[in-house]
């Protein structure tokens, strides 16, 4: 008996009863004014099947979640036309890696099969701001609707789209009462237990950011951690759910304190970590184009981009021979697109004045922590902040009274509705940028040029420095340095690795020292390290792609399953014997100079091998763990002693007893009698 709704209906499932008893069941309850409905199912689980596929309304909201798609690819094109009216928006996969090794499949179905294949899963998909992770989402969505036979519901939580609840269980249930209207939330929560609702939940980073406001580092950990249980809760007791998580490349993923979570909280869970590299040129705009780039001396790598790839991908050859450099790409992008706009809603400012306004409008984003809002707060906010003492000079520049606003207000608004603002969804009054590439890049321009003050607390939330360095990656030197000046003070508040992040991408180089930190999936990449370097690090699955490095740089370094292709080592550096390279690729021209490390007679009384496995038993445990990540590996263990677990875990690997899948390291139990005999468990 299901009690909602205005009918008085039951439905009785003839399994055992015999049909004399199914008869006099059937009376009795319509003799109490009930709607009787006798059914024979071929056991439970075809009955579940047939009562979640009528509860749920399988084939409308099916259809509901392909009119959301189409309607995010409708939204998508428009905004391509607004800079080339024939343009059409295609999703292209890019390169990636899964567990740190690099994927040949396509991402999307790569994805929606691990999410088909009924395994109890957590699925993190990491990418830089800009990198495709929506429309990554929007595509693994498509992908699981289109497996019809599978029974699943894909739901899409969009976290940037939610601005109601700022407490993250609160917006999974709110965002659960939204889709499935007149269904009991506990009925929901045990179908995605079940695996026939799969959640993909997309920027898991950006309530973070809005529940952490001026947090602390150590605060930002705790919340993490608060908004991963919320989804362990789902994972634990024998859950058969499967859930993708999106995010900004950051510290939440990576790490001791991760993999401790992990291991507490999702024992015998399995946990893919999907990473997206940057799009491939060579797909998005063919063999002409990219030849034409290069004989225009353009470095490839700073246009690797899916805004300025579009742009070039809707260009035509003619146009793109007349671009001088990576920078000009951008200005062709806002010379288009602003001279289009310009005309289309009689706007009286010039091209530059144009940017300077919206320039303005993102400090003000960053000063109230926002990423999109109300068009009338918006419109406030130019009237008050933006516009203010020029406006009257913008007025009086229409000539033709009929072609003049009636107010200010309605002049403001030509700005709320400009090509470069958007609704952040299409039944949505939320308006913000169209994309965080471009609102990256006027981040940027409003430090360089003095508009943002780099004391503004709002700066103090790294997701804008973040964007606005990705965004200033295609700027000259001079451009780039001077972003990095204005906001080294707020740089130097960011961990470890977002510090790194954004030297590398500014200055192509490192600014400081970094001392025993653990590297994971990593891409360094046409860049040079030759003045600041690493000392007691583990770099684990990274790549190392056209990089001019000084290998003295780099003290007590090991480095387990990286790729090295087209390296340049700087002439007559010296030899050096604290770097351990374990199961990589590529990189003879560096292991063929580093000696290799020779035990001292006190480190010798070490078994390293033990240390390793202790890791996979501790002691007074009772049974091994299967699996360790490798991070877990070096977990605890001192910076001085990192090379002699290389050469350990190096020594376990070709033994057979460890072996590398999928990124993480498996303990072989066929060879537990040489684990005992390490351990001394005998």
């Amino acid at each position: 008996q299901y009690d909602n709704g205005y009918f008085n209906i039951v439905e009785i499932f003839a399994a055992s009863l015999d049909d004399s008893a199914v008869i006099d069941l059937k009376h009795k309850y319509e003799e109490v004014g009930f709607m009787v409905k006798i059914v024979k199912y071929g056991d439970i689980h075809e009955a579940h099947d047939k009562l979640y596929q009528g509860f749920f309304h399988l084939n409308k909201t099916i259809e509901r979640i392909n009119r959301k798609y189409t309607q995010y690819c409708t939204q998508q094109t428009e905004q391509l036309a607004r800079f080339n009216e024939k343009s059409q928006y295609e999703y292209i996969s890019g390169h990636y890696y899964k567990d740190g090794f690099q994927g040949s499949n396509n991402l999307v179905e790569c994805v929606g099969d691990d999410l088909l294949d009924h395994e109890t899963k957590l699925v993190i998909l990491e990418a830089a701001a800009g990198m495709g992770k929506t429309s990554t989402a929007y595509e693994i969505l498509n992908y699981i609707s289109s497996h019809r036979d599978k029974l699943i519901i894909p739901l899409l939580i969009e976290l940037t789209k939610n601005r109601g609840a700022r407490i993250f269980r609160h917006v999974i249930d709110d965002e659960i009462d939204r889709n499935f209207p007149g269904l009991k939330r506990d009925l929901i929560v045990k179908e995605i237990r079940n695996g026939n609702i799969l959640l993909i939940i997309d920027g898991f980073d950006e309530l973070l950011s809005q529940q952490k406001g001026q947090s602390s580092s150590e605060d930002d950990s705790g919340s993490a951690q608060t908004m991963l249980d919320t989804i362990a809760e789902l994972l634990q007791d024998n859950s058969k759910a499967r859930i993708v998580l999106t995010s900004r490349k950051s510290t939440i993923f990576v790490g001791e304190q991760f993999d401790a979570w992990k291991d507490e909280t999702l024992k015998g869970i399995s946990v893919c970590r999907y990473q997206i590299a940057h799009p491939t040129i060579q797909d998005w705009l063919g063999f002409n184009k990219v030849e034409i780039l290069k004989s225009k001396g353009i470095t490839l790598e700073s246009i690797n981009n899916p805004v300025l790839l579009n742009v070039l991908r809707n260009t035509s050859e003619e146009e793109i021979a007349g671009i001088e450099n990576g920078k000009s790409i951008i200005d062709l992008y806002f010379d288009k697109l602003l001279e289009r706009e310009r005309i289309r809603q009689d706007l009286s400012l010039s091209i530059e004045e144009q940017k300077t306004v919206f320039a303005y409008l993102a400090k003000e984003f960053v000063s109230f922590e926002i990423m999109s809002e109300e068009g009338n707060f918006l419109k406030d906010i130019l009237l008050e902040a933006v516009l203010k003492s020029n406006i009257d000079e913008y007025m009086s520049r229409y000539i033709e009274v009929e072609r003049k606003p009636q107010d200010e207000e309605e002049f403001a608004m030509k700005f709320v509705h400009h090509a470069l603002m958007d609704r952040v969804k299409p039944l949505s009054n939320k308006i913000g940028f169209i994309n965080e590439f471009i609102f990256g890049i006027f981040i940027a321009e409003a430090i360089n040029k003095s508009i943002l003050s780099i004391e503004t607390s709002g700066l103090l939330n790294p997701q804008y420095i973040l964007m606005a360095s990705e965004a200033f990656a295609i700027e000259g030197d001079d451009n780039r340095k001077l972003l990095y000046d204005k906001s080294k003070d707020i740089i130097n508040l960011l961990d470890e690795k977002q510090r790194l992040q954004i030297e590398l991408t500014l200055l192509k180089t490192t600014a400081q020292q970094y001392n025993g930190i653990y590297f994971e999936s990593r891409i360094f990449q046409n860049i040079s390290l030759l003045d600041y370097g690493f000392a007691n690090c583990t770099f684990f699955a990274c790549t190392f792609k056209e990089c001019k490095i000084k290998l003295s740089l780099f003290d007590n370094c090991s480095f387990i399953n990286c790729q090295f292709y087209d390296m340049i080592i700087e002439p007559n550096d010296e030899a050096i014997d604290s770097l351990y390279f374990v199961e990589c690729i590529g990189g003879e021209e560096l292991i063929d100079k580093c000696s290799k490390p020779v035990l001292q007679d006190s480190e010798t009384e070490v078994d390293f091998r033990k240390t390793i496995l202790e890791n996979f038993w501790m002691p007074g445990k009772d049974r091994a763990e299967s699996r360790r990540s490798p991070s877990a590996i070096f977990r605890g263990t001192r910076p001085q002693d990192r090379k002699w677990i290389s050469e350990a875990l190096d020594e376990l690997l070709k033994n057979g007893i460890l072996e590398i899948s999928c990124g993480y390291y498996n303990l072989r139990h066929e060879k537990m009698t040489e684990v005992r005999q390490i351990l001394g468990r005998d």
